[in-house]
């Protein structure tokens, strides 16, 4: 049963390693939230590890820029890993399934944001799917209807049996005009229609993997996975073996707003579809703040 808390001080000494989304949880993509830098620097002060895991399509380095915009820097954390900087690793060292045997044309998503990530890497970005070998999906512009407006071209590739390539899972996001369809709803469109898809990042396995191992080096034997999202974070947490934490004012700020319980709010979440079966987290906090 999950327990409610005030402030993450609460239960900090309970673990040894964080693992920390970045959307929804320190920012909302245009504003910090208040008390949510504090909040990692004091778990660093304490001798905690701390990663900031997110799955923006983009690189570490231009995330970390971004958060420092935010207030938050690299004193406030010991790695910044993103499912941009996973597809980019995969996609230039290929030694596993199935970007052993990618061919070398890609089709983006969105060429404009998407195409400096792949700077480094042996590939030819081409401007129609059937041109290419596989699609890759990792932002959409900050714009009303972008997902949208990838259908025709994503019917393409469907229809030329062309993999996709998705570095962003998240199938919701934050903008300014409330909660849109964000990449994953239109790679998990692609899934559902019976295309290949590769899923890099929350909530699929590899990147908490990779999480698990950079801690384990730095000799953390205790996880938190801290975020948002029930799906992604909660959800793909605890199936990595993360106890979790669920932060209320991010991605479902709205619901929590409504005058039922907190407890009763998030068990009908829970059992709502875009949960996708996610087990109670472990704790819950209204914000992710110190004290």
């Amino acid at each position: 049963m999950t327990q409610w808390l005030d402030h993450l001080g609460a239960l900090a000494d309970r673990y040894d390693g964080y693992v920390i989304d970045q959307f929804g949880v320190l920012h909302d993509g245009i504003t910090p939230y208040p008390g949510a830098a504090e909040a990692l620097r004091e778990l660093r002060a304490r001798g905690k590890r701390v990663i900031v895991l997110s799955n923006s399509g983009k690189r570490a380095a231009p995330n970390a820029e971004r958060l420092s915009r935010f207030g938050v820097t690299p004193a406030h954390y010991d790695a910044l890993i993103t499912s941009g900087e996973l597809m980019f690793q995969m996609l230039r060292q290929r030694d596993r399934a199935p970007f052993d045997t990618l061919g070398r044309r890609v089709w983006l998503g969105h060429p404009a944001e998407d195409g400096p990530t792949l700077q480094g890497l042996d590939l030819e970005a081409v401007e129609d799917p059937a041109q290419a070998d596989f699609v890759l999906l990792a932002s959409l512009p900050d714009v009303a209807g972008a997902a949208e407006a990838l259908h025709p071209a994503l019917d393409l590739a469907l229809d030329r049996g062309l993999p996709l390539i998705c570095a962003n899972p998240d199938r919701q996001r934050l903008s300014a005009r409330g909660v849109e369809p964000s990449s994953g709803a239109l790679a998990q469109r692609h899934a559902d229609r019976g295309g290949e898809v590769v899923w890099l990042g929350k909530p699929h396995a590899l990147i908490y993997t990779v999480c698990r191992e950079a801690l384990g080096r730095w000799g953390s034997r205790h996880f938190l996975a801290i975020g948002d999202s029930l799906e992604h974070d909660i959800g793909g947490g605890a199936r990595a073996g993360y106890d979790t934490c669920f932060i209320a004012g991010g991605l479902h700020a709205a619901d929590f707003a409504s005058a039922a319980p907190a407890e009763a709010t998030l068990a009908r979440l829970l059992d709502s579809p875009p949960a996708h079966g996610a087990p109670a987290p472990t704790w819950a906090l209204p914000t992710l703040r110190w004290a």
